[in-house]
């Protein structure tokens, strides 16, 4: 065995940052703008529709800002430093394997193929005091792991139909609202922010299920191309226990823990596959011992 004696800089935990977060903060603030909104519209006259109106079209424009927010950070390439590492692929994740990934599509994260890494790259995981993720074996076989997202084409359409989604959703959600508004009045200041405070409710939920419709329909209807990597100029699906080769942008992502991490994989190169009989989790005893010429530029001093 090939382990050496250095100690990777490896922090506890093991699970990419849920994005869920996100949406209890939007709801406190969508809270906190109805409260004002019911008060402005007692004290200006606005009335319950007028009231309403403003608050319910306030609520789906914040989660349709939202949604475009997810879109753009899922879908489009972040500035970052060019990379490449390379090791074993140790797990594969998909798109949508969580729950919430179906209940909020937007929210979902692109395919992610985790890699342990040669003791080589070590370096390259941990610069900037960055999150590092480790399989859980004891030391001296302790290894660092990075997290590689791959462009994932059904999730980009999940996107585009959840923004489409909420729009239409929301709109109707408006039209609800008004009319319970209307309904309950504004006879005093504690039953007008009630109603704006519902107006809201209604047209919030009214664009999220929109949002899912939208989504999981466009999802649905996407292509489903898992990554994959090449091999004596083929292309084969990836698969765990495989030797590859990842080059990309590194970035370091604060919804990965502050782990760096590529985002996108644009070049894998496949190097063949870990020995059968090779302990897993992987360690990098065995990788750096197998797998001793990878596919990352060499530079000669």
């Amino acid at each position: 065995m090939a382990c050496i004696q250095t100690i990777p800089s490896c922090n506890f935990g093991n699970d990419v940052s849920s994005p869920l977060g996100t949406f209890g903060a939007v709801v406190a603030v969508i809270g906190t703008i109805g409260s004002v909104l019911g008060a402005v519209a007692k004290v200006t006259a606005l009335g319950a529709a007028g009231g309403g109106a403003v608050a319910a079209v306030v609520a789906v424009i914040a989660i349709i800002v939202v949604i475009f927010l997810y879109s753009n950070s899922r879908c489009v390439q972040s500035e970052g430093r060019w990379t490449c590492v390379a090791g074993c692929i140790s797990n594969l994740q998909p798109s949508f394997s969580e729950w919430y990934e179906t209940i909020f599509p937007f929210a979902a994260f692109p395919n992610r193929v985790d890699v342990t890494v040669k003791s080589f790259y070590w370096g390259f995981l941990e610069q900037g005091n960055a999150y590092v993720y480790c399989n859980e074996e004891p030391y001296p076989r302790t290894s660092e792991i990075i997290h590689t997202y791959y462009y994932t084409e059904k999730l980009c359409a999940a996107e585009s139909g959840s923004l489409l989604g909420a729009g239409i959703g929301g709109a109707a959600g408006v039209i609800a609202a008004i009319a319970v508004t209307v309904a309950i009045g504004c006879a005093s200041v504690i039953l007008c922010i009630f109603a704006i405070l519902l107006a809201i409710l209604i047209a919030a939920v009214a664009a999220l299920i929109g949002a899912f419709a939208g989504g999981n329909i466009a999802r649905a209807a996407a292509d489903d191309t898992p990554p994959s990597g090449t091999s004596a100029g083929e292309s084969t699906v990836l698969r765990v226990g495989l030797f590859v080769t990842q080059k990309g942008n590194m970035i370091k992502s604060g919804e990965d823990n502050d782990a760096n991490v590529l985002w996108f994989a644009r070049d894998t190169t496949i190097h063949g596959e870990a020995a059968p009989g090779t302990p897993q989790p992987f360690s990098y005893c065995e990788i750096d011992e197998q797998f001793t010429m990878d596919a990352c530029p060499v530079v000669i001093g």
